[in-house]
């Protein structure tokens, strides 16, 4: 089984384990659950937000998350690393699509991709890439080639550490300006 297949496995288990959890949790403790119900998300109508300030909250945020997968990535334990953190992924969006399904109806669909919507575009590549760094870099280990590598592989890794950069970039800055517009507008339809 290839690495991505496997990631895919651990993915749509732990997707699929955070559907039954959050189906077991019962109705009255999901209308309550986080910024996924219809109270908090009303709120965005009402509430001034600085984009400033939320930039800097969620490069700090994302930033700490990427950069440990980053430097964890680069080392023996990268890929179980990598693997830990789509667990999490898998297993948060199970619970936050019962949610608001449990919250909004068929209406919580639109909802949760606009919580998503336009930053996952981002930040999706730039996982991938992430995974991919910590793959070549596990299998080049395991075949104990040396560590100063090539030309091409230097380009390699470096071309990707830019791509990842320049996609953090873009993913903050969508997440904290375009993303808040796009869930106002929403939810002055729901």
């Amino acid at each position: 089984m290839t690495m991505a297949r496997k990631a895919e496995c651990v993915y749509l288990i732990s997707f699929l384990a955070g559907i039954v959890l959050a189906n077991t949790l019962g109705v009255e403790e999901l209308r309550h659950y986080g910024i996924l119900n219809e109270y908090f998300v009303k709120q965005l109508l009402y509430a001034s937000i600085n984009y400033d300030d939320l930039l800097f909250y969620v490069a700090e945020n994302r930033g700490a998350v990427f950069f440990l997968l980053f430097l964890l990535g680069i080392t023996r334990i990268g890929i179980p690393t990598h693997f830990v953190y789509l667990a999490w992924n898998g297993f948060s969006f199970g619970v936050a699509m019962v949610s608001v399904i449990v919250n909004f109806g068929i209406r919580g669909i639109p909802v949760l991709c606009a919580l998503l919507f336009p930053h996952y575009l981002f930040y999706i590549p730039l996982y991938l890439i992430l995974f991919g760094l910590s793959c070549y870099l596990g299998k080049r280990e395991m075949k104990r080639q040396s560590a100063s590598g090539g030309f091409p592989e230097k380009v390699l890794f470096l071309g990707g550490i830019v791509m990842t950069l320049g996609l953090f970039f873009i993913g903050i800055m969508t997440e904290s300006y375009v993303n808040p517009r796009i869930m106002k507008k929403l939810v002055k339809i729901l």
